[in-house]
């Protein structure tokens, strides 16, 4: 029964941090499109949808019932862009591959980091890991992403995230 409780925790677990991932892009582009992926991840898996998300929708639901036109409705399910335009799935392409671009870069550079806690933490006799300089983890993520890595870093301080700072070794 514990065992039952712990892998439905584990998947609650793991379907929040799906939805999470598609709500903070929403959040950083205002793209609607990213609010109903992150809904249907809860829908599908059939967790409750969280409050906060709720709120957003209720929200909507308030817009909609004031539309009188077309373009009223758009708005209040945040289907357009800043200009007003319709948002375009390339733009929400472009957003989740900077995302995970950014995602990458971050975990790499958490496990650079905790590989580095470790070896301070080892004695002269234990192996010690390898290490790398974000310059290095940055052009991982460039090739894996067709891009640059000075693309990596600006993008990576772009949403909000330190640069990190080149080591001595």
């Amino acid at each position: 029964m514990d065992r039952d409780r712990e892998l439905e925790r584990l998947h609650v677990e793991c379907v929040n941090h799906e939805a999470d991932r598609h709500f903070a892009l929403y959040q950083k582009t205002g793209n609607g499109m990213l609010l109903w992926k992150a809904y249907a991840v809860f829908r599908r898996e059939r967790v409750p949808v969280p409050e906060y998300m709720l709120k957003v929708f209720d929200d909507m639901g308030e817009a909609l019932l004031e539309s009188r036109d077309q373009s009223a409705v758009m708005r209040a399910l945040h289907l357009v862009n800043r200009k007003g335009g319709p948002q375009r799935n390339t733009r929400l392409k472009g957003a989740e591959r900077q995302r995970d671009m950014v995602e990458e870069y971050r975990n790499l550079l958490l496990l650079d980091e905790k590989r580095r806690a470790s070896n301070e933490r080892r004695t002269n006799s234990g192996k010690r890991l390898s290490t790398s300089e974000p310059g290095e983890l940055a052009e991982i993520v460039a090739k894996r992403f067709d891009t640059t890595r000075e693309t990596v870093q600006t993008r990576y301080s772009e949403w909000g995230f330190k640069s990190p700072k080149t080591r001595r070794r």
